[in-house]
Protein backbone atom coordinates (compact mmCIF):
# COMPACT_ATOMS: atom_id res chain seq x y z
CA UNK A 1 0.00 0.00 0.00
CA UNK A 2 0.91 3.66 -0.27
CA UNK A 3 -0.23 6.14 2.38
CA UNK A 4 0.48 9.87 2.50
CA UNK A 5 -0.39 11.55 5.78
CA UNK A 6 -1.35 10.24 9.20
CA UNK A 7 -5.02 9.59 8.39
CA UNK A 8 -4.16 7.42 5.41
CA UNK A 9 -1.59 5.46 7.42
CA UNK A 10 -4.30 4.70 9.98
CA UNK A 11 -6.59 3.53 7.18
CA UNK A 12 -3.77 1.42 5.73
CA UNK A 13 -3.18 -0.24 9.11
CA UNK A 14 -6.86 -1.17 9.33
CA UNK A 15 -6.87 -2.54 5.78
CA UNK A 16 -3.75 -4.58 6.51
CA UNK A 17 -5.47 -6.24 9.46
CA UNK A 18 -8.09 -7.70 7.11
CA UNK A 19 -5.53 -9.09 4.67
CA UNK A 20 -3.38 -10.54 7.45
CA UNK A 21 -6.43 -12.14 9.04
CA UNK A 22 -6.75 -14.42 6.01
CA UNK A 23 -3.05 -14.73 5.10
CA UNK A 24 -0.85 -14.00 8.13
CA UNK A 25 2.34 -15.14 6.40
CA UNK A 26 1.87 -13.00 3.30
CA UNK A 27 4.49 -10.22 3.46
CA UNK A 28 3.20 -6.67 3.16
CA UNK A 29 4.95 -3.40 2.37
CA UNK A 30 3.87 0.17 3.09
CA UNK A 31 5.27 3.23 1.35
CA UNK A 32 4.59 6.30 3.49
CA UNK A 33 5.80 9.70 4.60
CA UNK A 34 4.78 8.80 8.19
CA UNK A 35 6.66 5.53 8.81
CA UNK A 36 6.52 5.97 12.58
CA UNK A 37 2.74 5.37 12.46
CA UNK A 38 2.92 2.08 10.53
CA UNK A 39 1.71 -0.96 12.49
CA UNK A 40 1.98 -4.61 11.52
CA UNK A 41 3.89 -4.16 8.27
CA UNK A 42 6.73 -6.46 7.27
CA UNK A 43 8.46 -3.72 5.27
CA UNK A 44 8.08 0.05 5.57
CA UNK A 45 9.61 2.28 2.92
CA UNK A 46 9.83 6.03 3.62
CA UNK A 47 8.51 8.40 0.96
CA UNK A 48 9.77 11.93 0.43
CA UNK A 49 7.77 14.61 -1.36
CA UNK A 50 4.56 12.61 -0.88
CA UNK A 51 1.44 13.69 -2.75
CA UNK A 52 -2.11 12.47 -3.27
CA UNK A 53 -1.08 10.11 -6.08
CA UNK A 54 2.22 8.89 -4.65
CA UNK A 55 1.37 5.35 -5.71
CA UNK A 56 2.44 6.13 -9.29
CA UNK A 57 5.93 6.78 -7.90
CA UNK A 58 5.99 3.81 -5.53
CA UNK A 59 4.52 0.92 -7.52
CA UNK A 60 7.63 0.42 -9.70
CA UNK A 61 9.73 0.24 -6.51
CA UNK A 62 7.98 -2.80 -5.01
CA UNK A 63 10.32 -5.04 -2.99
CA UNK A 64 8.49 -8.15 -4.23
CA UNK A 65 8.76 -10.10 -7.47
CA UNK A 66 4.96 -10.36 -7.52
CA UNK A 67 2.76 -7.70 -5.95
CA UNK A 68 -0.90 -7.14 -5.27
CA UNK A 69 -1.19 -3.41 -4.73
CA UNK A 70 -4.33 -2.22 -2.94
CA UNK A 71 -5.52 1.21 -1.87
CA UNK A 72 -5.93 1.99 1.82
CA UNK A 73 -9.77 2.01 1.60
CA UNK A 74 -9.97 -1.75 1.08
CA UNK A 75 -11.17 -4.72 3.11
CA UNK A 76 -10.13 -8.31 2.39
CA UNK A 77 -12.84 -10.94 2.83
CA UNK A 78 -10.75 -13.98 1.86
CA UNK A 79 -7.23 -15.28 1.38
CA UNK A 80 -6.06 -13.46 -1.75
CA UNK A 81 -2.97 -15.60 -2.39
CA UNK A 82 -4.54 -17.70 -5.21
CA UNK A 83 -4.63 -14.62 -7.44
CA UNK A 84 -0.84 -14.63 -7.75
CA UNK A 85 -1.06 -17.71 -9.99
CA UNK A 86 -2.29 -15.39 -12.75
CA UNK A 87 1.21 -13.94 -12.97
CA UNK A 88 2.48 -17.25 -14.31
CA UNK A 89 0.81 -16.19 -17.56
CA UNK A 90 0.06 -12.46 -17.35
CA UNK A 91 2.09 -9.35 -16.55
CA UNK A 92 -0.71 -7.30 -15.00
CA UNK A 93 -4.25 -8.00 -13.77
CA UNK A 94 -6.73 -5.26 -12.97
CA UNK A 95 -10.46 -4.43 -12.92
CA UNK A 96 -12.44 -1.99 -15.02
CA UNK A 97 -14.01 0.92 -13.20
CA UNK A 98 -17.71 0.21 -12.60
CA UNK A 99 -19.20 3.50 -13.88
CA UNK A 100 -17.13 3.65 -17.04
CA UNK A 101 -19.93 5.17 -19.13
CA UNK A 102 -19.75 8.56 -17.42
CA UNK A 103 -18.31 11.44 -19.47
CA UNK A 104 -15.70 12.33 -16.85
CA UNK A 105 -14.49 8.72 -16.90
CA UNK A 106 -13.91 8.97 -20.65
CA UNK A 107 -11.65 11.98 -20.55
CA UNK A 108 -8.39 11.47 -22.42
CA UNK A 109 -5.08 13.26 -22.59
CA UNK A 110 -2.85 12.55 -25.58
CA UNK A 111 -4.72 9.69 -27.22
CA UNK A 112 -8.34 9.26 -28.27
CA UNK A 113 -9.34 5.80 -27.10
CA UNK A 114 -12.27 3.55 -28.01
CA UNK A 115 -15.32 3.81 -25.78
CA UNK A 116 -15.14 0.01 -25.46
CA UNK A 117 -11.71 0.35 -23.81
CA UNK A 118 -12.72 1.93 -20.49
CA UNK A 119 -10.62 3.11 -17.61
CA UNK A 120 -9.15 0.56 -15.23
CA UNK A 121 -9.37 1.13 -11.49
CA UNK A 122 -5.96 1.72 -9.96
CA UNK A 123 -7.03 0.69 -6.47
CA UNK A 124 -6.25 -3.01 -6.93
CA UNK A 125 -3.40 -3.95 -9.28
CA UNK A 126 -1.71 -7.34 -9.53
CA UNK A 127 1.63 -7.14 -11.29
CA UNK A 128 5.08 -8.55 -11.85
CA UNK A 129 8.10 -6.45 -10.90
CA UNK A 130 10.00 -7.01 -14.12
CA UNK A 131 9.81 -6.73 -17.89
CA UNK A 132 6.61 -5.47 -19.48
CA UNK A 133 4.84 -4.77 -16.19
CA UNK A 134 7.68 -2.62 -14.89
CA UNK A 135 7.85 -0.78 -18.22
CA UNK A 136 4.11 -0.04 -17.93
CA UNK A 137 4.44 1.29 -14.38
CA UNK A 138 7.40 3.47 -15.28
CA UNK A 139 5.51 4.84 -18.29
CA UNK A 140 2.48 5.54 -16.08
CA UNK A 141 4.64 7.35 -13.53
CA UNK A 142 6.19 9.56 -16.20
CA UNK A 143 2.98 10.34 -18.09
CA UNK A 144 1.03 11.08 -14.90
CA UNK A 145 3.45 13.80 -13.84
CA UNK A 146 3.64 15.27 -17.35
CA UNK A 147 -0.16 15.27 -17.70
CA UNK A 148 -0.56 16.93 -14.33
CA UNK A 149 2.03 19.61 -15.14
CA UNK A 150 0.88 20.30 -18.70
CA UNK A 151 -2.88 19.76 -18.52
CA UNK A 152 -3.72 19.87 -14.81
CA UNK A 153 -4.90 16.25 -14.89
CA UNK A 154 -4.97 14.92 -11.34
CA UNK A 155 -6.71 11.61 -12.00
CA UNK A 156 -4.11 8.88 -12.31
CA UNK A 157 -6.55 6.57 -14.11
CA UNK A 158 -6.63 8.74 -17.23
CA UNK A 159 -2.94 8.20 -17.82
CA UNK A 160 -3.11 4.57 -16.67
CA UNK A 161 -5.69 3.88 -19.37
CA UNK A 162 -3.51 5.48 -22.02
CA UNK A 163 -0.35 3.75 -20.79
CA UNK A 164 -2.05 0.36 -21.01
CA UNK A 165 -3.36 1.17 -24.49
CA UNK A 166 0.13 2.09 -25.65
CA UNK A 167 1.74 -1.04 -24.15
CA UNK A 168 1.57 -3.19 -27.28
CA UNK A 169 3.09 -6.38 -25.87
CA UNK A 170 1.60 -6.23 -22.36
CA UNK A 171 -0.09 -9.44 -21.23
CA UNK A 172 -3.13 -7.97 -19.46
CA UNK A 173 -5.88 -9.83 -17.61
CA UNK A 174 -9.14 -8.22 -16.49
CA UNK A 175 -10.09 -9.48 -13.04
CA UNK A 176 -13.70 -10.21 -12.08
CA UNK A 177 -15.17 -7.22 -10.21
CA UNK A 178 -15.26 -9.20 -6.97
CA UNK A 179 -11.51 -8.60 -6.69
CA UNK A 180 -12.09 -4.84 -6.55
CA UNK A 181 -15.67 -4.42 -5.40
CA UNK A 182 -16.56 -0.76 -5.71
CA UNK A 183 -20.36 -0.96 -5.74
CA UNK A 184 -22.68 -3.27 -3.80
CA UNK A 185 -25.87 -4.10 -5.72
CA UNK A 186 -29.11 -4.73 -3.85
CA UNK A 187 -29.30 -8.21 -5.39
CA UNK A 188 -26.02 -9.12 -3.71
CA UNK A 189 -27.60 -8.47 -0.34
CA UNK A 190 -30.71 -10.52 -1.15
CA UNK A 191 -29.52 -13.56 -3.11
CA UNK A 192 -26.91 -15.92 -1.73
CA UNK A 193 -25.88 -17.29 -5.15
CA UNK A 194 -24.24 -14.04 -6.26
CA UNK A 195 -20.42 -14.25 -6.40
CA UNK A 196 -18.99 -13.18 -3.07
CA UNK A 197 -16.77 -10.10 -2.99
CA UNK A 198 -13.13 -10.89 -2.25
CA UNK A 199 -11.79 -7.35 -1.80
CA UNK A 200 -14.14 -4.50 -0.92
CA UNK A 201 -12.93 -1.11 -2.12
CA UNK A 202 -15.43 1.40 -0.79
CA UNK A 203 -15.39 5.15 -0.23
CA UNK A 204 -16.65 4.88 3.38
CA UNK A 205 -13.40 3.06 4.23
CA UNK A 206 -11.38 6.17 3.40
CA UNK A 207 -10.08 8.32 6.26
CA UNK A 208 -13.26 9.56 7.97
CA UNK A 209 -14.27 13.19 7.63
CA UNK A 210 -17.04 13.01 10.22
CA UNK A 211 -18.45 10.71 12.89
CA UNK A 212 -21.10 9.27 10.58
CA UNK A 213 -18.50 8.00 8.13
CA UNK A 214 -16.48 6.54 10.98
CA UNK A 215 -19.53 4.60 12.19
CA UNK A 216 -20.35 3.41 8.66
CA UNK A 217 -16.79 2.16 8.14
CA UNK A 218 -16.93 0.32 11.45
CA UNK A 219 -20.23 -1.29 10.43
CA UNK A 220 -18.84 -2.40 7.05
CA UNK A 221 -15.79 -3.98 8.66
CA UNK A 222 -18.07 -5.85 11.06
CA UNK A 223 -20.92 -6.83 8.72
CA UNK A 224 -19.19 -7.62 5.42
CA UNK A 225 -17.22 -10.66 6.66
CA UNK A 226 -20.45 -12.07 8.11
CA UNK A 227 -22.54 -11.49 4.98
CA UNK A 228 -19.92 -12.77 2.52
CA UNK A 229 -18.14 -15.48 4.47
CA UNK A 230 -15.71 -17.54 2.41
CA UNK A 231 -15.51 -21.04 3.85
CA UNK A 232 -12.10 -22.57 3.26
CA UNK A 233 -9.90 -21.85 0.25
CA UNK A 234 -11.16 -19.74 -2.63
CA UNK A 235 -12.94 -21.83 -5.23
CA UNK A 236 -16.36 -22.70 -6.66
CA UNK A 237 -19.24 -22.59 -4.20
CA UNK A 238 -20.12 -26.04 -2.79
CA UNK A 239 -23.06 -27.74 -4.47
Amino acid sequence: MVAAGAAHVTAANKALESFKRHAPALPACLFTDRPELAEGWDIVRPVTAAHGRSKVDCLPETPFARTLYVDTDTLALADIRPVFALLDRFDVAICHIPMWQRPNQNRTWRHELPYAFPQMNGGVILYRADGRARALLESWRETYHVARAEAGIRSDQITLREAIWQADDLRLYILPPQWNKRIIEVSELLFSDQPKPIILHLNPLRPPRHAGQRLLARFIRWAAPKRWRHRGALGPDPQ
